[in-house]
């Protein structure tokens, strides 16, 4: 285990996974405790910790755990592991307002991921839950759409009602010297 610089309210504190999503999130996953501060970075939110949590049995938690706990398997069936598919929600998920004040929702058509901005009355924003929208889209007998949505030119995340599988797909192509990598779902 790595010497952590402090203790929190989560357990022992990293700062080595600055701008280190995927490394904080599989370090997070072998030691299953703590919490790596920094290691998020979205413009319009600043730095975001990664905070190992809980999950009891009945998928009521918070943090890392829980996410990986309660959806995984629905993160699996989309091609993703979760170290990759939750820095990619984050960065180019649509920033929407939460009912409540102190948190943030990061949305895509499929998924959207909670941010917690206040923690024991301390300023403190940490990826808190995650949910699929599928299942609420359903539950509402809401169908999705076809169409390409672009999140940034270096991104794409395309939605089609063809099958009702989800893959991910990476094209690289060559623009002179610079790799530009497309990241496609299919629905």
């Amino acid at each position: 285990m790595l010497t952590p610089v402090s203790y929190g309210d989560f357990g022992p504190v990293f700062d080595q996974f600055k701008n280190k999503p995927v490394d904080a999130i599989r370090y997070l996953i072998g030691v299953e405790q703590g919490e790596c501060i920094n290691a998020l970075y979205r413009r319009d939110i600043g730095y975001i910790d990664i905070v190992w949590g809980y999950n009891d049995l009945n998928n009521k938690g918070f943090g890392l755990k829980h996410i990986i706990e309660k959806h995984g398997k629905e993160i699996k069936q989309l091609g993703f592991e979760v170290e990759n598919f939750i820095p990619i929600l984050v960065q180019y998920g649509n920033l929407k307002k939460s009912k409540e004040s102190d948190k943030l929702l990061l949305e895509s058509e499929m998924f959207r991921v909670i941010i917690k901005t206040v923690w024991n009355g301390k300023e403190k924003k940490f990826l808190l839950s995650a949910f699929d929208l599928r299942k609420e889209k359903k539950s509402f007998g809401i169908s999705g759409t076809s169409g390409d949505r672009n999140f940034t030119d270096e991104s794409l995340l395309h939605q089609t009602n063809d099958s009702n599988k989800y893959t991910n797909k990476f094209e690289k192509s060559s623009l002179g010297s610079t790799n530009r990598v497309k990241i496609i779902l299919m629905c």
